[in-house]
């Protein structure tokens, strides 16, 4: 059975329609449009069926192939509005999909530019950590130079722990020698006073 493209996908409708027609094969239905509500169709057919034919369907009625045709039509108005409806939600997808290419438009401009900054601080980091491994260098050179400078301060300070308890133990000879010549002029007052010798 042929049928133009308004049935094209309803094989139930063209099934009932052949049912109809007991003697006749490949039905051809061409529906065309009359106006905004109603349609003319057409069903035709030149071929009859071969070998033994069943007629205990009857006789075609006008009423009962005009029952299948408006519910046909009905269903077909009923899948035309489900694919109005999907291409409203497609158009509706596709504006949310277009909204959100320019908002990601826009994030990656920004993205852009926050790339380039921190581009520029990578670079100033290279430049402070090139600078900050110099001062490093002369820190360590400053703490070698230091330990040199301990390790000779300690080296003094051992001299003058030594010179100190050398000191002191040379002023303690000095204070015997002074009490004891204090003494010897003592005694020696002594013996003049003594003799009467002034």
């Amino acid at each position: 059975m042929k049928y133009d493209k308004d049935f094209r996908t309803s094989k139930q409708a063209s099934k009932k329609v052949e049912e109809l027609f007991i003697e006749y094969q490949n039905i051809k239905i061409n529906c065309f449009p009359n106006d905004e509500h109603l349609k003319f169709c057409t069903i035709s057919s030149n071929e009859y069926k071969e070998g033994d034919i069943d007629r205990t369907g009857g006789k075609v009625k006008v009423e009962d192939l005009a029952k299948i045709l408006i519910a046909f039509q009905a269903e077909q108005r009923e899948f035309n509005k489900q694919v109005v409806g999907f291409i409203g939600e497609q158009k509706q997808f596709n504006e949310k999909v277009e909204a959100f290419m320019v908002e990601q438009q826009k994030t990656n401009a920004e993205q852009k530019q926050f790339n380039k900054k921190v581009e520029a601080f990578m670079e100033e980091q290279k430049q402070t950590n090139a600078e900050q491994k110099q001062f490093n260098k002369k820190v360590e050179a400053f703490m070698e130079e230091q330990k040199q400078t301990n390790a000779e301060q300690k080296q003094f300070n051992n001299k003058v722990e030594n010179f100190m308890e050398n000191q002191i133990k040379f002023n303690e000879r000095i204070e015997k020698d002074v009490k004891r010549i204090d003494e010897d002029v003592k005694k020696i007052h002594k013996v003049l006073d003594k003799n009467n010798i002034r």
